[in-house]
């Protein structure tokens, strides 16, 4: 069955942990939206779940053993106080390396890797456009940015 966005949020945000156990999943953005609501995530330790989870940091990985996930469930409905912990964790967490900021950065920080010393001194010549949406840009040419498909990056 599937939810929409709002009806996730809120179901999110009336729960007091998010348990995630899928195996060999490429890529988790659940436990994601998990934490962006401010929810600790009990995770299984299996598939890419390492780049979304950082075991004690905003979520605790467990080996795929339902009594390791049960005893892990239990200690955090019995810390409430680790439990506030990873999920107040887990919103800065989200916001730090997750968010449309932290992506724009890391691809300021990759191009700026690419583009050769000189070029970059040529201000003139170059200039660097990011858009956070269609219609917002931080540039006097946004109708450069301003098509149907999102964010992107001109240069």
């Amino acid at each position: 069955m599937l939810i929409s966005d709002v009806e996730l949020v809120d179901v999110l945000n009336r729960a007091i942990m998010m348990l995630y156990a899928p195996r060999l999943e490429p890529f988790e953005l659940a436990p994601l939206e998990g934490n962006a609501c401010g929810l600790p995530v009990i995770a299984v330790a299996e598939g890419e779940i390492r780049e979304t989870i950082v075991d004690g940091v905003n979520g605790l990985l467990v080996d795929p053993d339902p009594e390791a996930m049960a005893s892990t469930i239990r200690h955090l409905l019995d810390d409430d106080h680790h439990a506030r912990a990873l999920g107040e964790a887990g919103v800065r967490f989200v916001n730090e390396r997750w968010s449309l900021d932290a992506a724009e950065r890391c691809l300021e920080e990759h191009l700026e890797e690419l583009v050769p010393s000189s070029r970059r001194a040529d201000q003139e010549r170059w200039e660097l456009f990011a858009c956070a949406s269609p219609r917002t840009c931080r540039s006097s040419a946004s109708s450069t940015c301003g098509n149907s498909r999102g964010s992107f990056l001109a240069i």
